[in-house]
């Protein structure tokens, strides 16, 4: 399948061509200036080193990366007629100058290799932020030892004899330097009876070395970042793949390999990416690939893959674009097998449909027990006629019912763990109303917010309502007197509940004091409010009675 038209990566493709040629004519654009600048001071005798600046610059606009050091040497070496050249590469991590390459030949390199006690190429020396300073900003210093060349590091006992043996004179030392930035040094050595290098122009051949080596540098870095991506790529146990905007696979690690069964030589004669899934996939995979391009990457990263001998298997698929000069040349990811982790995901939901099943099963023995209970008390209450034993019959039922209630609701509800109040205790209410004769007289008001609780709450918060209902029907409305019971449960941001229960039946006998009620139903009331760590307050006056408990959710 092509994600982008056939003309598209065409015109992709000789816009690149048009940046490459765009990059060398910056370059050539860069050391003409340098030229331009240098050209008034140049005498004619000068001219052809003008022209020998400008074939240096060309050549090394077009020179591959590997070829630059050994040209820049060699190339200056001759045209200055000096003895010798050296390039040194600054080391920004290490904060070193590191001899990269010289014009020496393999004989020369050794002796001097010997003198040193080291190998001449990669011999480091330190820079200090003043030595840094001090070749930024003087560029270009002629340097009359091999001791101050090295900035001290090599003595005079051994810098003079190699002075002598190599028939030296003199040094020049330029800083290669590109937007203000320290690329390495550029030593010349001339011979003893040599006329010293000309600075001006010396330094137009540093600066386009300068710019030369950046570049090197760069293409390096990308080269080594490259590598060291395809190298942890395939110490991954999850599959890496990069492709291009034709959909084609340009990279796959081992993983991919082992894990769609595919062979090398599959790959190299050509692959394309959604020849990976399944065909249902495909279209999805398209459209999905389009959104990465134009920023807008869909949330759903679920694919089934498709293996060569046509196994299918669950894969999650994490992907970017991998651009070029600020252009998309094409996509880069991550593909994890979920084989494993859809077995376990299955394992756990049958594991927690039966104890869904096993839960709702117990809720619904424990609500058919409390019936049988509520049953066994209408059936003990048949046997006697005395008003006070019925009255603690009904109270005893009430209060069985209230927790029968939630076990109903959770055998009902799919939620197992927490019930919703407000149907709770709409339907302990449409129960109590049943339970007493004056209920047809009494209004009931509700105020509750949507709050859920556990049965660590809910069974000792219903036990609440249930006395406190019972409560206002048995003492507040005596004598068939009409009334109003106002109910309210809010929960503000902090999880702090507040129950109110309010009637504007008759006022509590003054000095009434909860602690020291012998009511069942009060002491019941206190001890659940203390069970569920609630703040009980009650106010009565002649308008209304207020039952307050404040309570905090876990929820």
């Amino acid at each position: 399948m092509t994600f982008i038209e056939n003309d598209r990566e065409e015109l992709l493709k000789k816009i690149d061509l048009l940046k490459l040629e765009n990059e060398h004519l910056k370059l050539q654009l860069e050391q003409e200036k340098v030229k331009n600048n240098l050209r008034e001071s140049f005498t004619n005798n000068d001219k052809d080193s003008l022209i020998e600046l400008n074939l240096f610059a060309l050549e090394l606009a077009h020179s591959p990366a590997e070829r630059i050091y050994s040209y820049i040497v060699n190339r200056i070496k001759n045209i200055f007629k000096v003895r010798a050249v050296l390039i040194n590469i600054y080391d920004e991590s290490r904060s070193e100058m590191v001899v990269e390459y010289t014009s020496l030949n393999e004989k020369d390199n050794q002796l001097v290799s010997n003198y040193l006690n080291t190998k001449l190429v990669g011999k480091s020396i330190k820079v200090t932020p003043d030595f840094y300073k001090e070749m930024t900003t003087r560029i270009f210093s002629k340097i009359d030892s091999i001791h101050e060349l090295s900035n001290g590091e090599i003595p005079n006992i051994i810098g003079k004899p190699l002075e002598v043996l190599f028939n030296i004179g003199w040094f020049a030392g330029i800083a290669l330097v590109n937007k203000n930035k320290l690329v390495g040094t550029m030593i010349l050595a001339g011979h003893k009876n040599q006329e010293f290098v000309n600075r001006e122009l010396a330094m137009a051949f540093a600066g386009v070395a300068a710019i030369a080596i950046e570049r090197k540098k760069a293409e390096e870095s990308f080269k080594d970042s490259e590598e060291r991506f395809r190298e942890l790529s395939e110490l991954l146990p999850q599959i890496v793949f990069e492709m291009d905007l034709a959909g084609n696979l340009k990279f796959v690690n081992k993983a991919a390999f082992e894990h769609f069964g595919y062979s090398l030589s599959d790959f190299k004669e050509g692959l394309k990416a959604t020849e990976m899934l399944i065909p249902e996939d495909r279209e999805r995979a398209v459209i999905n690939i389009q959104r990465l391009l134009n920023d807008d990457p869909d949330e759903n990263k679920e694919y089934t893959a498709l293996k060569k001998d046509g196994t299918r298997f669950p894969v999650l698929v994490f992907s970017n674009v991998i651009k070029k000069k600020s252009l998309p040349v094409g996509i880069r990811g991550i593909i994890i097998d979920i084989s494993e982790r859809k077995k376990l995901e299955e394992k756990l939901n049958a594991s927690l449909k039966e104890k869904e099943i096993l839960l709702k099963e117990v809720h619904h023995r424990v609500k058919n027990n409390f019936q049988v209970i509520i049953s066994l008390l209408n059936l003990q209450s048949s046997l006697t006629e005395d008003p006070k034993t019925l009255e603690i019959f009904k109270e005893s039922r009430n209060r069985i019912k209230s927790m029968a209630l939630i076990h109903e609701l959770l055998y009902r509800e799919s939620n197992f763990y927490s019930v919703d109040l407000k149907s709770y205790v709409n339907k302990l209410i449409d129960f109590l109303k049943d339970s007493f004769v004056n209920s047809d007289k009494i209004s009931i008001d509700l105020d509750i917010d949507n709050i859920h609780l556990t049965l660590e709450k809910i069974i000792p918060c219903g036990l609440i309502i249930n006395e406190l209902i019972s409560n206002s029907y048995k003492h507040a409305f005596p004598n068939g007197k009409t009334g109003r019971i106002s109910i309210s449960l809010k929960n503000n941001d902090d999880n702090v509940i507040t129950l109110k229960v309010l009637n504007d039946g008759v006022k509590i006998d003054d000095g009434f004091e909860i602690e020291k009620s012998e009511s069942l139903g009060m002491m019941l009331v206190k001890s659940l409010s203390k069970q569920i760590g609630g703040e009980l307050s009650i106010k009565s006056t002649e308008e209304q009675t207020e039952f307050k408990i404040i309570f905090r959710d876990k929820l």
